[in-house]
């Protein structure tokens, strides 16, 4: 039985994502950073490795996560209802989209950490010191890693785009609005939808699994890649529509999604960087390599396009967007 799919989607399995090893910038920062412009670019998504991301603090933030996923359903729930910070599952958003998943999210500001712990105490963790220091220690070593690749980004996007250090002040920045999801798949005897297509509406996101298939990403229409987990090392990397628009549209956020089909459980933790509420997203077409020279959107705050993705379905990615497009310009009157 496959529950939640359409007869009509294919499947390629002949495509693998583009591997980018950081530490070949240390020698050759421009190649590198070329490398990611053209992944973003041409797929969206690409794996990071020697990412600098220490062992110890995956495996601290993997094991809390284990801990809180394994209580009982009851207990789970007094962290809850997601809202949209908290424990949530199955039920994903606000506007009745349904998943086989369930997952904690939380704002990366140690104040809010201390302050969830504080309410939900004993409901995340009987250790509530050790659960907010995995997930401070975490949170910390991953923005440090996406500031990195939004580095590379905005050197390789070149001179006409803001500088490097832009990109990355709005997720530095006192007041940004990054969010950490953890996330679970319990393990299943059919095939089924963990997690429905969407993009994510963030400027980038960094994804860590344990090494349990799942994840799909969708490069055309109907069609499906699934992404192998391998290096069990890597991170893997997707733009954001937020990236997407600052960039007019040169970078490519892409539909994914998560589809169950192991006796394994699926564990991931995603962290979404984006920028404070109140920044302004604008988007710069006055690149000679990108192909749009007008600009596509209007400049709008994170914290518009932010509701708006709640007010949709998760899959409404082209409905939410093109409500922050530019007019059409009339068509010039035909001559006499």
């Amino acid at each position: 039985m496959v529950v939640g799919l359409r007869m009509e989607e294919k499947i390629r399995d002949d495509f693998q994502l583009p591997i980018i090893d950081l530490l070949s910038s240390k020698s050759n920062r421009s190649a590198t950073s070329k490398q990611i412009v053209k992944a973003c670019e041409e797929y969206g998504f690409f794996k990071v490795i020697n990412h600098g991301v220490p062992h110890h603090i995956i495996t601290q933030m993997e094991e809390e996560a284990h801990k809180f996923f394994s209580k009982p359903l009851s207990e789970k729930q007094r962290a809850g209802p997601a809202n949209p910070y908290g424990y949530g599952c199955k039920n994903i958003g606000l506007k009745g989209d349904m998943g086989e998943v369930e997952y904690l999210l939380l704002q990366t500001n140690p104040h809010f950490i201390t302050s969830l712990l504080h309410n939900s105490n004993k409901y995340i963790s009987q250790d509530s010191n050790n659960f907010r220091c995995a997930v401070i220690g975490y949170v910390e070593a991953v923005r440090e890693l996406a500031c990195e690749v939004l580095d590379l980004i905005g050197e390789g996007l070149g001179g006409a785009y803001p500088p490097s250090s832009h990109f990355t002040g709005l997720i530095r920045d006192v007041e940004s609005d990054c969010v950490l999801r953890l996330n679970h798949y319990p393990p299943c005897d059919d095939v089924r939808i963990g997690f429905g297509e969407h993009t994510d509406p963030q400027m980038l996101t960094l994804l860590r699994s344990n090494g349990v298939e799942g994840l799909e990403i969708s490069l055309e229409e109907g069609v499906w890649v699934p992404v192998k987990p391998h290096p069990e090392s890597a991170f893997c990397v997707n733009v954001g529509d937020v990236l997407k628009v600052m960039t007019n549209e040169r970078f490519v956020s892409v539909k994914h999604r998560v589809v169950m089909k192991s006796y394994k459980a699926r564990r991931s933790m995603a962290y979404f960087a984006a920028p404070p509420l109140d920044a302004t997203i604008t988007c710069n077409s006055h690149s000679h390599n990108n192909p749009n020279p007008n600009p596509i959107y209007r400049s709008f705050t994170w914290g518009e396009y932010k509701k708006a993705t709640y007010s949709c379905r998760l899959g409404d990615v082209t409905a939410r967007l093109n409500h922050f497009k530019m007019p059409l310009s009339p068509l010039p009157l035909p001559e006499d």
